[in-house]
């Protein structure tokens, strides 16, 4: 009779450590690096810009999001570093940028509030692009990270009014008690910020809202990378509408929230 050969499968995570296993909750330290820990990351050994140790992804599908990464720093220009441009590097590109997809952060208090919350995220994205991982040259660079199980109970038109220093209005408490937010966070080095900038990242964040709020992971994150890009280019409508006050902000996060149901 005869035999059906398969192909092995490769390993998402590394064949020779069968102790590793991926948390739920994670710290900011313990998150791997794509570019160093590229069997934690679970990129078959392979350095990447994409990091999903828990495999919310597939395999495919993070491939996929490597790719748009490589057009966002093909198509952005050259190095803006000087001196400190990786010449030894062929293929660095314009400006970097890095995701991270995990399921949750680790929080210190059992019941933290949003605001804790919030700048416990925003701390992670920042540390991360600017310390732990340094895929940059000189801050030219800017890292997604989307925590998938991480909810809160309130309204999207309150945390802008609260973003912004505006007056929260008409808002009713029986809407911040019906809405779940999910953060996804982009923190920007001060080399994208002007240009990439609040009132961007805040436009951006709103034309993937269905694709999040719906777990379509893979297609809100590459859509967000893909308006980014257009955006580092000059391309992209939100540029008319930034602001010397927005572009202000440099080296620092900018924040977007999206609607769960």
């Amino acid at each position: 009779p005869s035999r059906t050969h398969t192909t092995p499968q490769i390993p998402r995570h590394n064949p020779g450590d069968p102790t590793w296993n991926p948390p739920r909750q994670w710290y900011r330290d313990m998150i791997p690096d794509p570019q160093r820990d590229v069997w934690k990351c679970g990129r078959r050994g392979q350095k990447s810009f994409v990091c999903d140790p828990n495999n919310i992804l597939s395999y495919a599908q993070a491939d996929q999001v490597d790719q748009q990464i490589n057009i966002l720093r093909h198509s952005t220009g050259g190095c803006r570093c000087g001196k400190d441009c990786p010449y030894n590097l062929g293929d660095y590109g314009g400006f970097q940028a890095t995701v991270v997809i995990i399921p949750r952060i680790y929080l210190e208090r059992a019941n933290p509030t949003k605001e804790q919350r919030r700048k416990t995220i925003s701390k992670y994205a920042e540390y991360l692009r600017d310390e732990h991982y340094e895929h940059g040259a000189c801050n030219d660079d800017l890292l997604i990270i989307v925590a998938t199980e991480d909810r809160l109970k309130y309204s999207y038109d309150h945390y802008h009014h609260q973003m912004r220093g505006l007056p929260r209005g008409k808002i009713q408490p029986m809407v911040m008690n019906k809405r779940r937010d999910l953060y996804v966070y982009t923190a920007t080095g001060e080399e994208i910020s002007p240009i990439l900038t609040n009132v961007c990242v805040d436009q951006i964040y709103q034309m993937q809202r269905d694709y999040l709020s719906q777990g379509q992971w893979v297609d809100g994150i590459n859509s967000m990378l893909h308006e980014y890009t257009a955006a580092l280019n000059f391309q992209h409508s939100c540029n008319n509408n930034s602001t010397s006050t927005y572009g202000a902000i440099v080296g620092g996060c900018a924040v977007g929230v999206v609607i769960i149901g």
